[in-house]
């Protein structure tokens, strides 16, 4: 089951919503192939058809962009072929298209990061 956060400003209107973690369709790696984009689905179901090919990291996690600060859940998902990655999902930053970086401990906003109040409403839940 995964979790998912949640934060609304009260004075901006700005609002995020993160996923991280895994539902119950996980469990198939077939899905995968109806969550990436269209145009590497025909290469990643290739490669998960070749003996040996494994899925690994199939999850949303949370992403900080270095460049713009932006915070976003992406799905997370490699393909290896004999101990060698040979596709990954996009990583890159929806707002300015740098490289993300994984957030492995994410530490909820203190202040809005659109007008730098401190009124937000946070929530937790389970997805799955």
């Amino acid at each position: 089951m995964g979790t998912i956060y949640s934060y609304f400003c009260q004075d901006c209107g700005f609002s995020l919503e993160l996923r991280v973690g895994v539902g119950m369709m996980f469990f198939d790696p077939k899905n995968f192939l109806g969550m990436i984009p269209e145009e590497d689905r025909e290469k990643a179901a290739d490669l998960l058809d070749q003996k040996g090919a494994v899925l690994e990291e199939f999850r949303f996690q949370t992403f900080s962009c270095p460049a713009c600060k932006h915070y976003e859940s992406k799905l997370k998902g490699v393909i290896s072929l004999g101990g060698r990655q040979v596709y990954q999902t996009d990583l890159s930053c929806s707002q300015c298209g740098s490289p993300l970086e994984e957030q492995d401990h994410f530490q909820p906003p203190g202040v809005c990061p659109e007008c730098r109040s401190r009124n937000l409403i946070t929530g937790m839940g389970e997805w799955d």
